[in-house]
């Protein structure tokens, strides 16, 4: 991928997908209207040579490669060229959406924009949206070698939720986040119901739904890396 001064670096990107992780619940995810091609890792070899010294050979990962989709349900027309800056500053690149109108929500926008690069990406355009109250959206990003894939949701009233997703888009709950539904629920099976239905982000789904299908004939705008 090419870049420019105002790429993030590969800690500023860590950095922001701790950050995220951090102050979001994992929970559940892992619908996406789009089938993505699996991501793919490349790597170059060095050659040392020196006149007293013998060749040798050092890899040198290239930094891992995945893709993703960001669904834009709803944002106010004068928000889209804010939202279209923030999502190219977080993929160090220029881009522009495919805006249509959202019949949900009177006066509302909606995209679909399909993006590609390092690992951890999809955590740093949510970071980079989450500022614009106003804005309902998902990011997706696919799993990668060693790597789970993920689901960020946002509402204007729910704030942010991430979900830890399988490589067929399943969301995969962690074993001590159902350990603490249990002991906090108790015998009481209604108190159990809603940790579970905290633990699989329910609200920000039940919010989400009717937006997504008001944008099921939206244009997609595919990205595509460079080197």
């Amino acid at each position: 991928m090419s870049g420019g001064a105002d790429d993030p670096s590969i800690g500023t990107r860590r950095a922001a997908l701790t950050q995220v992780h951090g102050s979001c619940m994992i929970g559940r995810g892992g619908m996406s209207t789009v089938k993505l091609k699996k991501a793919h890792r490349r790597c170059s070899v060095v050659r040392v040579v020196g006149e007293d010294a013998p060749g040798r050979t050092e890899d040198s990962m290239v930094a891992q490669q995945t893709r993703g989709v960001l669904f834009v349900h709803s944002a106010p027309r004068a928000l889209c060229p804010h939202l279209e800056w923030g999502t190219g500053r977080a993929l160090g690149r220029a881009v522009n959406f495919a805006w249509i109108e959202q019949p949900v929500l009177r006066g509302a926008q909606r995209a679909e924009f399909v993006w590609d690069g390092p690992v951890g990406t999809g955590a740093v355009i949510a970071s980079a949206l989450r500022g614009w109250a106003d804005v309902r959206y998902e990011v997706t990003e696919e799993p990668s070698p060693g790597v789970d894939g993920g689901r960020w949701m946002h509402t204007p009233e729910l704030g942010i939720f991430y979900a830890q997703t399988d490589s067929a888009g399943n969301t995969v709950v962690p074993e001590d986040r159902i350990r603490s539904a249990m002991e906090l629920a108790g015998a009481d099976p209604i108190e159990l119901h809603r940790e579970l239905r905290l633990a699989l982000g329910q609200a920000w789904e039940d919010e989400l739904e009717p937006f997504r299908y008001g944008g099921d004939f939206a244009p997609v705008v595919w990205m595509h890396g460079v080197g």
